[in-house]
């Protein structure tokens, strides 16, 4: 798990974090609801690349409002990190809980609009197509700690931090969940018709240099990002011969 500490001590509270960010807080939290705020962090600050969050009301509810939260790290590419969480109102901010992970988060506007966030232990997942990590359990994430101040980015309703892309090829020998990945439209083309797995063997190898032959394409064996795009653009399009 990844941890982060911005500027402050978590223990520290939105009482302080008000103090160190001139001017005071503003009067409801509610009057920034629907709207997206971002915030972009240099390198030295730490391992956050950039954070949003947005919050909303929620009708079929009880908590009443829901926040999401993302963000992505500098030297974590092809990953994006998340938390959902149900808040209730807490004086003129919001106040945020996890159940199953126990964590929580505070919210409060300041008077020029910028959104202060004070995370407390937060458990985020991970996302992302074509992770570079060998291999990745599906509870694998993050965990948030820290005192937020982000801007307003406008009536975005997506509110999503941008990933940054980066291929690495496969070949025999790797074992990754993006290997089952490959499998998985290798078998959809019918050219593999095993049960995949996380392994490149020598099966697989065979299968993929079968394709690259068959869709003219150097037949190195070598998972490469025009062999990678392909697979995916044929699995989309619902082509190949397979049962």
């Amino acid at each position: 798990m990844t941890m982060f500490h911005r500027a402050f001590p978590a223990f520290m509270g939105l009482a302080l974090l008000a103090t160190s960010f001139a001017p005071v807080l503003a009067g409801d939290v509610m009057s920034g609801a629907d709207t997206c705020y971002a915030a972009a962090f240099p390198r030295e600050d730490g391992p956050i690349k950039e954070l949003t969050v947005i919050y909303r009301k929620r009708e079929d509810i009880t908590a009443g409002v829901g926040i999401d939260i993302q963000y992505t790290e500098w030297d974590v590419p092809n990953e994006v990190f998340g938390v959902g969480a149900g808040c209730e109102r807490s004086g003129r901010g919001l106040r945020c809980s996890i159940e199953c992970d126990g964590g929580s988060l505070t919210l409060a506007l300041a008077d020029d609009g910028r959104l202060l966030l004070e995370t407390r232990y937060i458990v985020t997942d991970a996302s992302g197509e074509g992770t570079l990590l060998a291999l990745k359990e599906e509870s694998d994430g993050g965990e948030l700690v820290g005192l937020f101040s982000l801007a307003p980015r406008g009536k975005d309703t997506a509110c999503q931090a941008q990933m940054t892309e980066t291929f690495v090829a496969l070949q025999a020998g790797d074992i990754a969940n993006r290997v089952k990945d490959v499998e998985q439209r290798l078998n959809t083309l019918g050219q593999l018709l095993e049960l995949p797995d996380e392994v490149f063997d020598e099966t697989t190898k065979k299968a993929v240099t079968q394709f690259q032959r068959q869709y003219r394409l150097p037949a190195t064996g070598i998972v490469d990002e025009q062999t990678s795009r392909l697979l995916a653009a044929l699995v989309r399009r619902g082509a190949g011969g397979g049962c």
